[in-house]
């Protein structure tokens, strides 16, 4: 109470034996009023206290000895009223700002988890032969993608003289890989994506040699042109449903996650559990998956540690709050 008074009784000992204000008095009316005013906000009920930069104006009037004065901060505004006449009472009435209502929009959903598989992962995993990579039918027929592709070359023949890029063929057709995942990383550092994993087939797709048109293919993911992969971020970046309310760029926190899942975004410094959303992916949207539910896919990393990173977030309900 002590510091509450005292800016006050300063005032009244100045305005009490003053009869005219000046530039100088002024001043103090106003700093002793967001002084004061700072100090009482938890009157108001107010926990955080607002911070940061504040506006402050006041007046005095000499004959009645009473200064008024209005803060702005980043909290509201507030106001104010001290009579400095000698001998009375100080009053200092603060009327305070009604707590902001937020209505953020929330949606109850399911996360999962999502990686980049490598090459060097699925060989060590699965074994398997480097084939060539198919690219699309529209690309023309029998094409592949080509080696060190090139803006005017993006795709190659399978002849000795233009040699297609190959790529380990678990990496290509295994159904928790690239066609699931989205995209995938070659030995030599390059990323593809697939094109049509609804044609991923449970025996291997067509690819060099077969007389089988339709095939899973794939492309490039030129990094300078999607800006994809490079906007991936482990355990700050997530995927959702094409067309749902979330969009690209949106800030969201999912709010219930417990134990592991928890624990690891708090050991990747995401203690808060707050994302933006940068990619999409039909698999996630209710009418693609077999229990009809929504879900928001976290972004894990790249290789086999990202894998069983993806795989502590299946299945986690969480409350999904857009900031």
């Amino acid at each position: 109470m002590g510091a509450l008074f005292a800016p006050l009784g300063l005032m009244a000992l100045v305005y009490g034996r003053r009869k005219k204000g000046s530039k100088w008095a002024v001043l103090l009316v106003i700093l002793s009023f967001a002084v004061v005013t700072g100090l009482t906000l938890s009157g108001c009920g107010n926990d955080n206290p607002p911070v940061g930069e504040f506006t402050a104006t006041g007046t005095f009037n000499p004959v009645t000895g009473t200064a008024t004065g209005t803060l702005t901060t980043s909290g509201g505004t507030f106001t104010g009223t001290v009579v400095g006449t000698p001998g009375a009472p100080l009053v200092m009435p603060i009327s305070c700002p009604a707590a902001p209502i937020l209505t953020p929009t929330s949606i109850r959903m399911l996360t999962s988890g999502y990686y980049i598989p490598t090459e060097s992962q699925a060989r060590e995993y699965g074994g398997g032969l480097d084939i060539p990579i198919p690219a699309p039918d529209w690309a023309g027929a029998d094409l592949y993608l080509a080696q060190n592709p090139t803006p005017s070359k993006q795709f190659s023949h399978n002849w000795a003289e233009d040699l297609p890029q190959k790529a380990n063929e678990f990496l290509l057709y295994d159904h928790d890989y690239t066609c699931l995942q989205g995209s995938g990383k070659l030995d030599n550092g390059g990323y593809i994506t697939c094109q049509n994993p609804d044609k991923l087939w449970w025996s291997k797709p067509a690819y060099a040699g077969d007389s089988i048109r339709e095939r899973v293919s794939f492309l490039w993911a030129d990094t300078n042109q999607t800006g994809l992969i490079t906007s991936l971020n482990a355990f700050n970046t997530v995927a959702v449903c094409p067309g749902s309310q979330l969009q690209s760029g949106d800030k969201i926190q999912l709010v219930g996650l417990v134990g592991d899942p928890m624990k690891k975004l708090q050991e990747k410094k995401n203690t808060e559990a707050i994302f933006t959303v940068v990619d999409v992916g039909e698999g996630l949207c209710p009418q693609n998956s077999i229990d009809g539910k929504s879900r928001i896919d976290i972004f894990t990393g790249e290789g086999a540690a990202a894998y069983y990173d993806a795989v502590l977030f299946f299945d986690q309900e969480v409350q999904v709050i857009k900031r």
